[in-house]
Parts: structure tokens; sequence; C-alpha cells
């Protein structure tokens, strides 16, 4: 092909000569240059083998790509000798059985050993590497808590990070709880708690204690408890007069109503369940159902908030909560357990400051 596509050019080249045309510097415009005509397909050959060779590269490859793909997605039917003699397609019946191999024991060959063959020698050898796979896995964790106390904020924004372990999120004196609630109450215009009750009668008056326990606390976040229908609030008004905790929990609220076009609305299924209203989004978000504990109350508005990026991550932290309102705690700690109570807190502080003044 190549010979006679020389012959072509070469033909033309000589015909458009014939015609005596000359350039600028004087040459025959069409003046053939054997040499740069064979070293021009001399050199189209060469870059032909090239893709040539690339193309069969590739081809290669699919090949393996494709027996991948089949061996996961559509594999031939494996044919295997049973202990008499016969055979069968692996996996037909119960008698002709393989144990398969999911793709994670495909890509591990220890445990896919094991879980082909389940000797006590392979299990050896696969709690062996095991072994290494949780030490590597610790190790990993280890180095985010370690990474976490070392350079705080700089590494991770996460309020979880850098966190003391005196102080009890559980606690009413938790400073860390104290810090969260001032930052959900900071929202206070933009949202409101949705408190939906009277559909099951024996978790609402189990639960109902820790509502007002965490609303006692968030004493600036709106309240509004709902029932399900007039029957379920004269019940529980009822019950009100007798039970404390319920008595002061509609004492706090801001409203209550009586709306079972609510419950339809958000798809309430029973109670309590606690929500959180958005008035810039007009949007509802359904957050916890049953009996939970105070805290778990006030974590998950908080928690739902950093969600929704009207709280930053790692705008509380606790070493922040304590070295800005940590003086009363203090107070109270050395009175508490020294009878130690002239210890000049305040004054201490200030000296810290002052120290740090000086040095600048």
């Amino acid at each position: 092909m190549f010979k006679n596509l020389f012959l072509v050019l070469l033909l033309f080249n000589v015909s458009f000569a014939n015609t005596g045309s000359t350039n600028e510097g004087g040459a025959r415009f069409g003046q053939v240059n054997f040499d740069d005509l064979k070293k021009n397909q001399k050199t189209m050959i060469e870059i032909l083998k090239e893709m040539l060779k690339v193309q069969k590269e590739q081809l290669i490859t699919q090949n393996k790509i494709l027996e991948v793909l089949k061996n996961e997605y559509d594999p031939t039917p494996e044919t295997i000798t049973l202990a008499d003699g016969t055979t069968c397609l692996a996996n037909s019946s119960a008698k002709c059985f393989k144990m398969p191999l999911t793709p994670t024991a495909k890509r591990i060959p220890v445990m896919g050993q094991w879980v082909s063959e389940p000797t006590k020698e392979n299990a050896k050898e696969y709690l062996k590497w095991q072994a290494k796979y949780v030490q590597q896995i610790t190790k990993s964790g280890k180095a985010f808590e370690l990474a976490g106390v070392q350079w705080g904020k700089e590494a991770s924004p996460l309020s979880s990070r850098g966190s003391t372990t005196s102080d009890n999120l559980g606690s009413d004196y938790s400073l860390d709880k104290k810090a969260r609630i001032a930052k959900i109450e900071t929202l206070k215009d933009d949202i409101m708690i949705y408190l939906f009750v009277g559909k099951n009668a024996n978790l609402d008056l189990f639960s109902l204690t820790e509502y007002y326990e965490a609303f006692r606390l968030m004493e600036n976040v709106e309240l509004t408890i709902v029932f399900y229908n007039e029957s379920s609030k004269k019940a529980l008004e009822r019950e009100a007069k007798k039970i404390t905790s319920i008595k002061l929990l509609f004492k706090r609220a801001n409203s209550m109503i009586v709306s079972e076009k609510l419950f339809d609305k958000h798809s309430i299924y029973t109670t309590p369940t606690m929500g959180l209203y958005q008035y810039p989004k007009d949007k509802y978000d359904g957050l916890l159902i049953g009996k939970v504990s105070t805290y778990q109350i006030m974590s998950k508005i908080y928690t739902f908030l950093e969600y929704e990026d009207l709280i930053g991550y790692g705008d509380v932290m606790t070493y922040d909560s304590w070295e800005d309102h940590g003086s009363d705690q203090i107070k109270k700690h050395y009175q508490h357990y020294y009878d130690y109570s002239s210890i000049k807190i305040d004054d201490i502080n200030e000296e810290y400051k002052q120290g740090v003044k000086n040095e600048k």
C-alpha cells in the first residue's frame, strides 16, 4: 500500500513540476525531493507500527478487565467433582454446594482460604492477619486522638477533639453543656421545638420528666407541645396535677395546641416525638422519639444545628469553656472537697493574663 502511495505522490509532483511554474526563489514549485519522500514514508510506517503496538497492549488490558467483570457479574458455571466421582455445576443444588467468595475474600487471599477451607490452620492464619489489621486500625484511631490533643483546633475543628475527661456532660454543672445551650439560644429567634404527645400513653408518662429537665435548662428556646387530640390533652393535664415534672413542663411550654393535622403532616407515628422547626426555611425535621436522657435531648438539638450549618463545628471546645467560664466551678470544687472557700480564682486568672501581656 505504501509503495503505491509513494508512486502516486511522485507522479503528482512530477506532473506539477512539468508546468514550469517557479516560486520567488526561482526553483520549480513542484520539484520532487526523493530523499524527503523516502524519509516521510519511513516515519509514517513507524507511527503506524507504534499505534498497532499500543492497541495490542490495550487489547490485553481490556481482556483482563473483561475477565474480571465476567467472573464477578456473569461467571462461567464451574463444574466440580463430588466425592462419589460424579460431576455437577457448583451451587446448582445443595448437594453440589461450594462456598462462594465475597469480593473482599477474593481480594484478601488469607480470608478466602479460611472461608473456602475452614480448617484450624487456616483459621489461625486468618486470625493472625486479623490481629494485624485491628492493630493498624487501632493505631490509626490513636493517631487521631493524639493529633487532636497536640494541635487542637489546628488539627480538627470538631468539638470532640481536645475534650477534658473531667467535664461530665451528663451533669448540670457541665461547662460544655452550658456553653452548648448558650450557643443554641443564640438561634432562639430562628427555631422552635415541637414536642408531640398523645399517641402512646405509657411512653409519654415514662418520658416527659427528661424533657422537662432539658427545657428547664434551655429556658430561652421556644417550645410548643402538640397533643394528638382533646382526649389525650385532658388526660395528661389531669395527671400533671399529680406529677410535678409534667406540670412544670406544661408550664414551661410557650404554647400547647391540639392538632391531628400536624401529626399527619410530619408523619408522627408514636409519642413523645421531638422535632425542630426553622422559621426562615419553613422546615421541620424530626429529631428524637421516646424516652431519652436530658443530655441526649440537648445534644441532639446541638448536633442537628451543626448539621444544618447554623452552628460551626468546633464553636464549643471544652478547654475554651473552662478558660472563659470556669471560675465559679473552681470555687465550688474547692469549697466542696477541701472546705477552702478563700481561693481567689479571679485574681489568679488576672495574674495569668498579666503574665501573657508582660511577655508580649
